[in-house]
């Protein structure tokens, strides 16, 4: 039996998909990773002079899970002077009723451990 052109990008576009929503799926959500940047300011003043900001984007959550306790870990080792969160906390595929519950549950988890202690 012949295999074609067609069939082989066929079957490898196929191997490719499957590939891609795996990785979306099962991987990306939990790649969580610190990263410390240096950034110099002219004329900063001198009391921000070793500020540490966190910066916590697109949790696209439904409520605290494990990739957010990991979320934790690492921020509670980066010792932030103060935390700014970007991005969506909720899915923006939930219905209103569920979203607005998952951005309150997301929240709440957020509140204390971004404030001083």
């Amino acid at each position: 039996r012949r295999v074609t052109i067609p069939r082989v990008l066929a079957g490898s576009l196929a191997t490719l998909l499957t590939g891609l929503i795996f990785y979306a799926v099962a991987v990306e959500p939990y790649a969580v990773a610190r990263h410390d940047l240096t950034i110099r300011i002219a004329g900063l003043p001198a009391a921000f002079e070793g500020y540490r900001i966190l910066h916590l984007s697109d949790f696209e959550a439904t409520a605290p899970g494990e990739r957010e306790e990991r979320v934790l870990r690492i921020a509670r080792a980066a010792r932030p002077d103060i935390v700014v969160v970007t991005g969506d906390l909720a899915r923006k595929s939930l219905p209103a009723g569920r979203k607005w519950r998952a951005i309150k549950s997301m929240a709440s988890w957020l509140w204390p451990w971004s404030t001083p202690r």
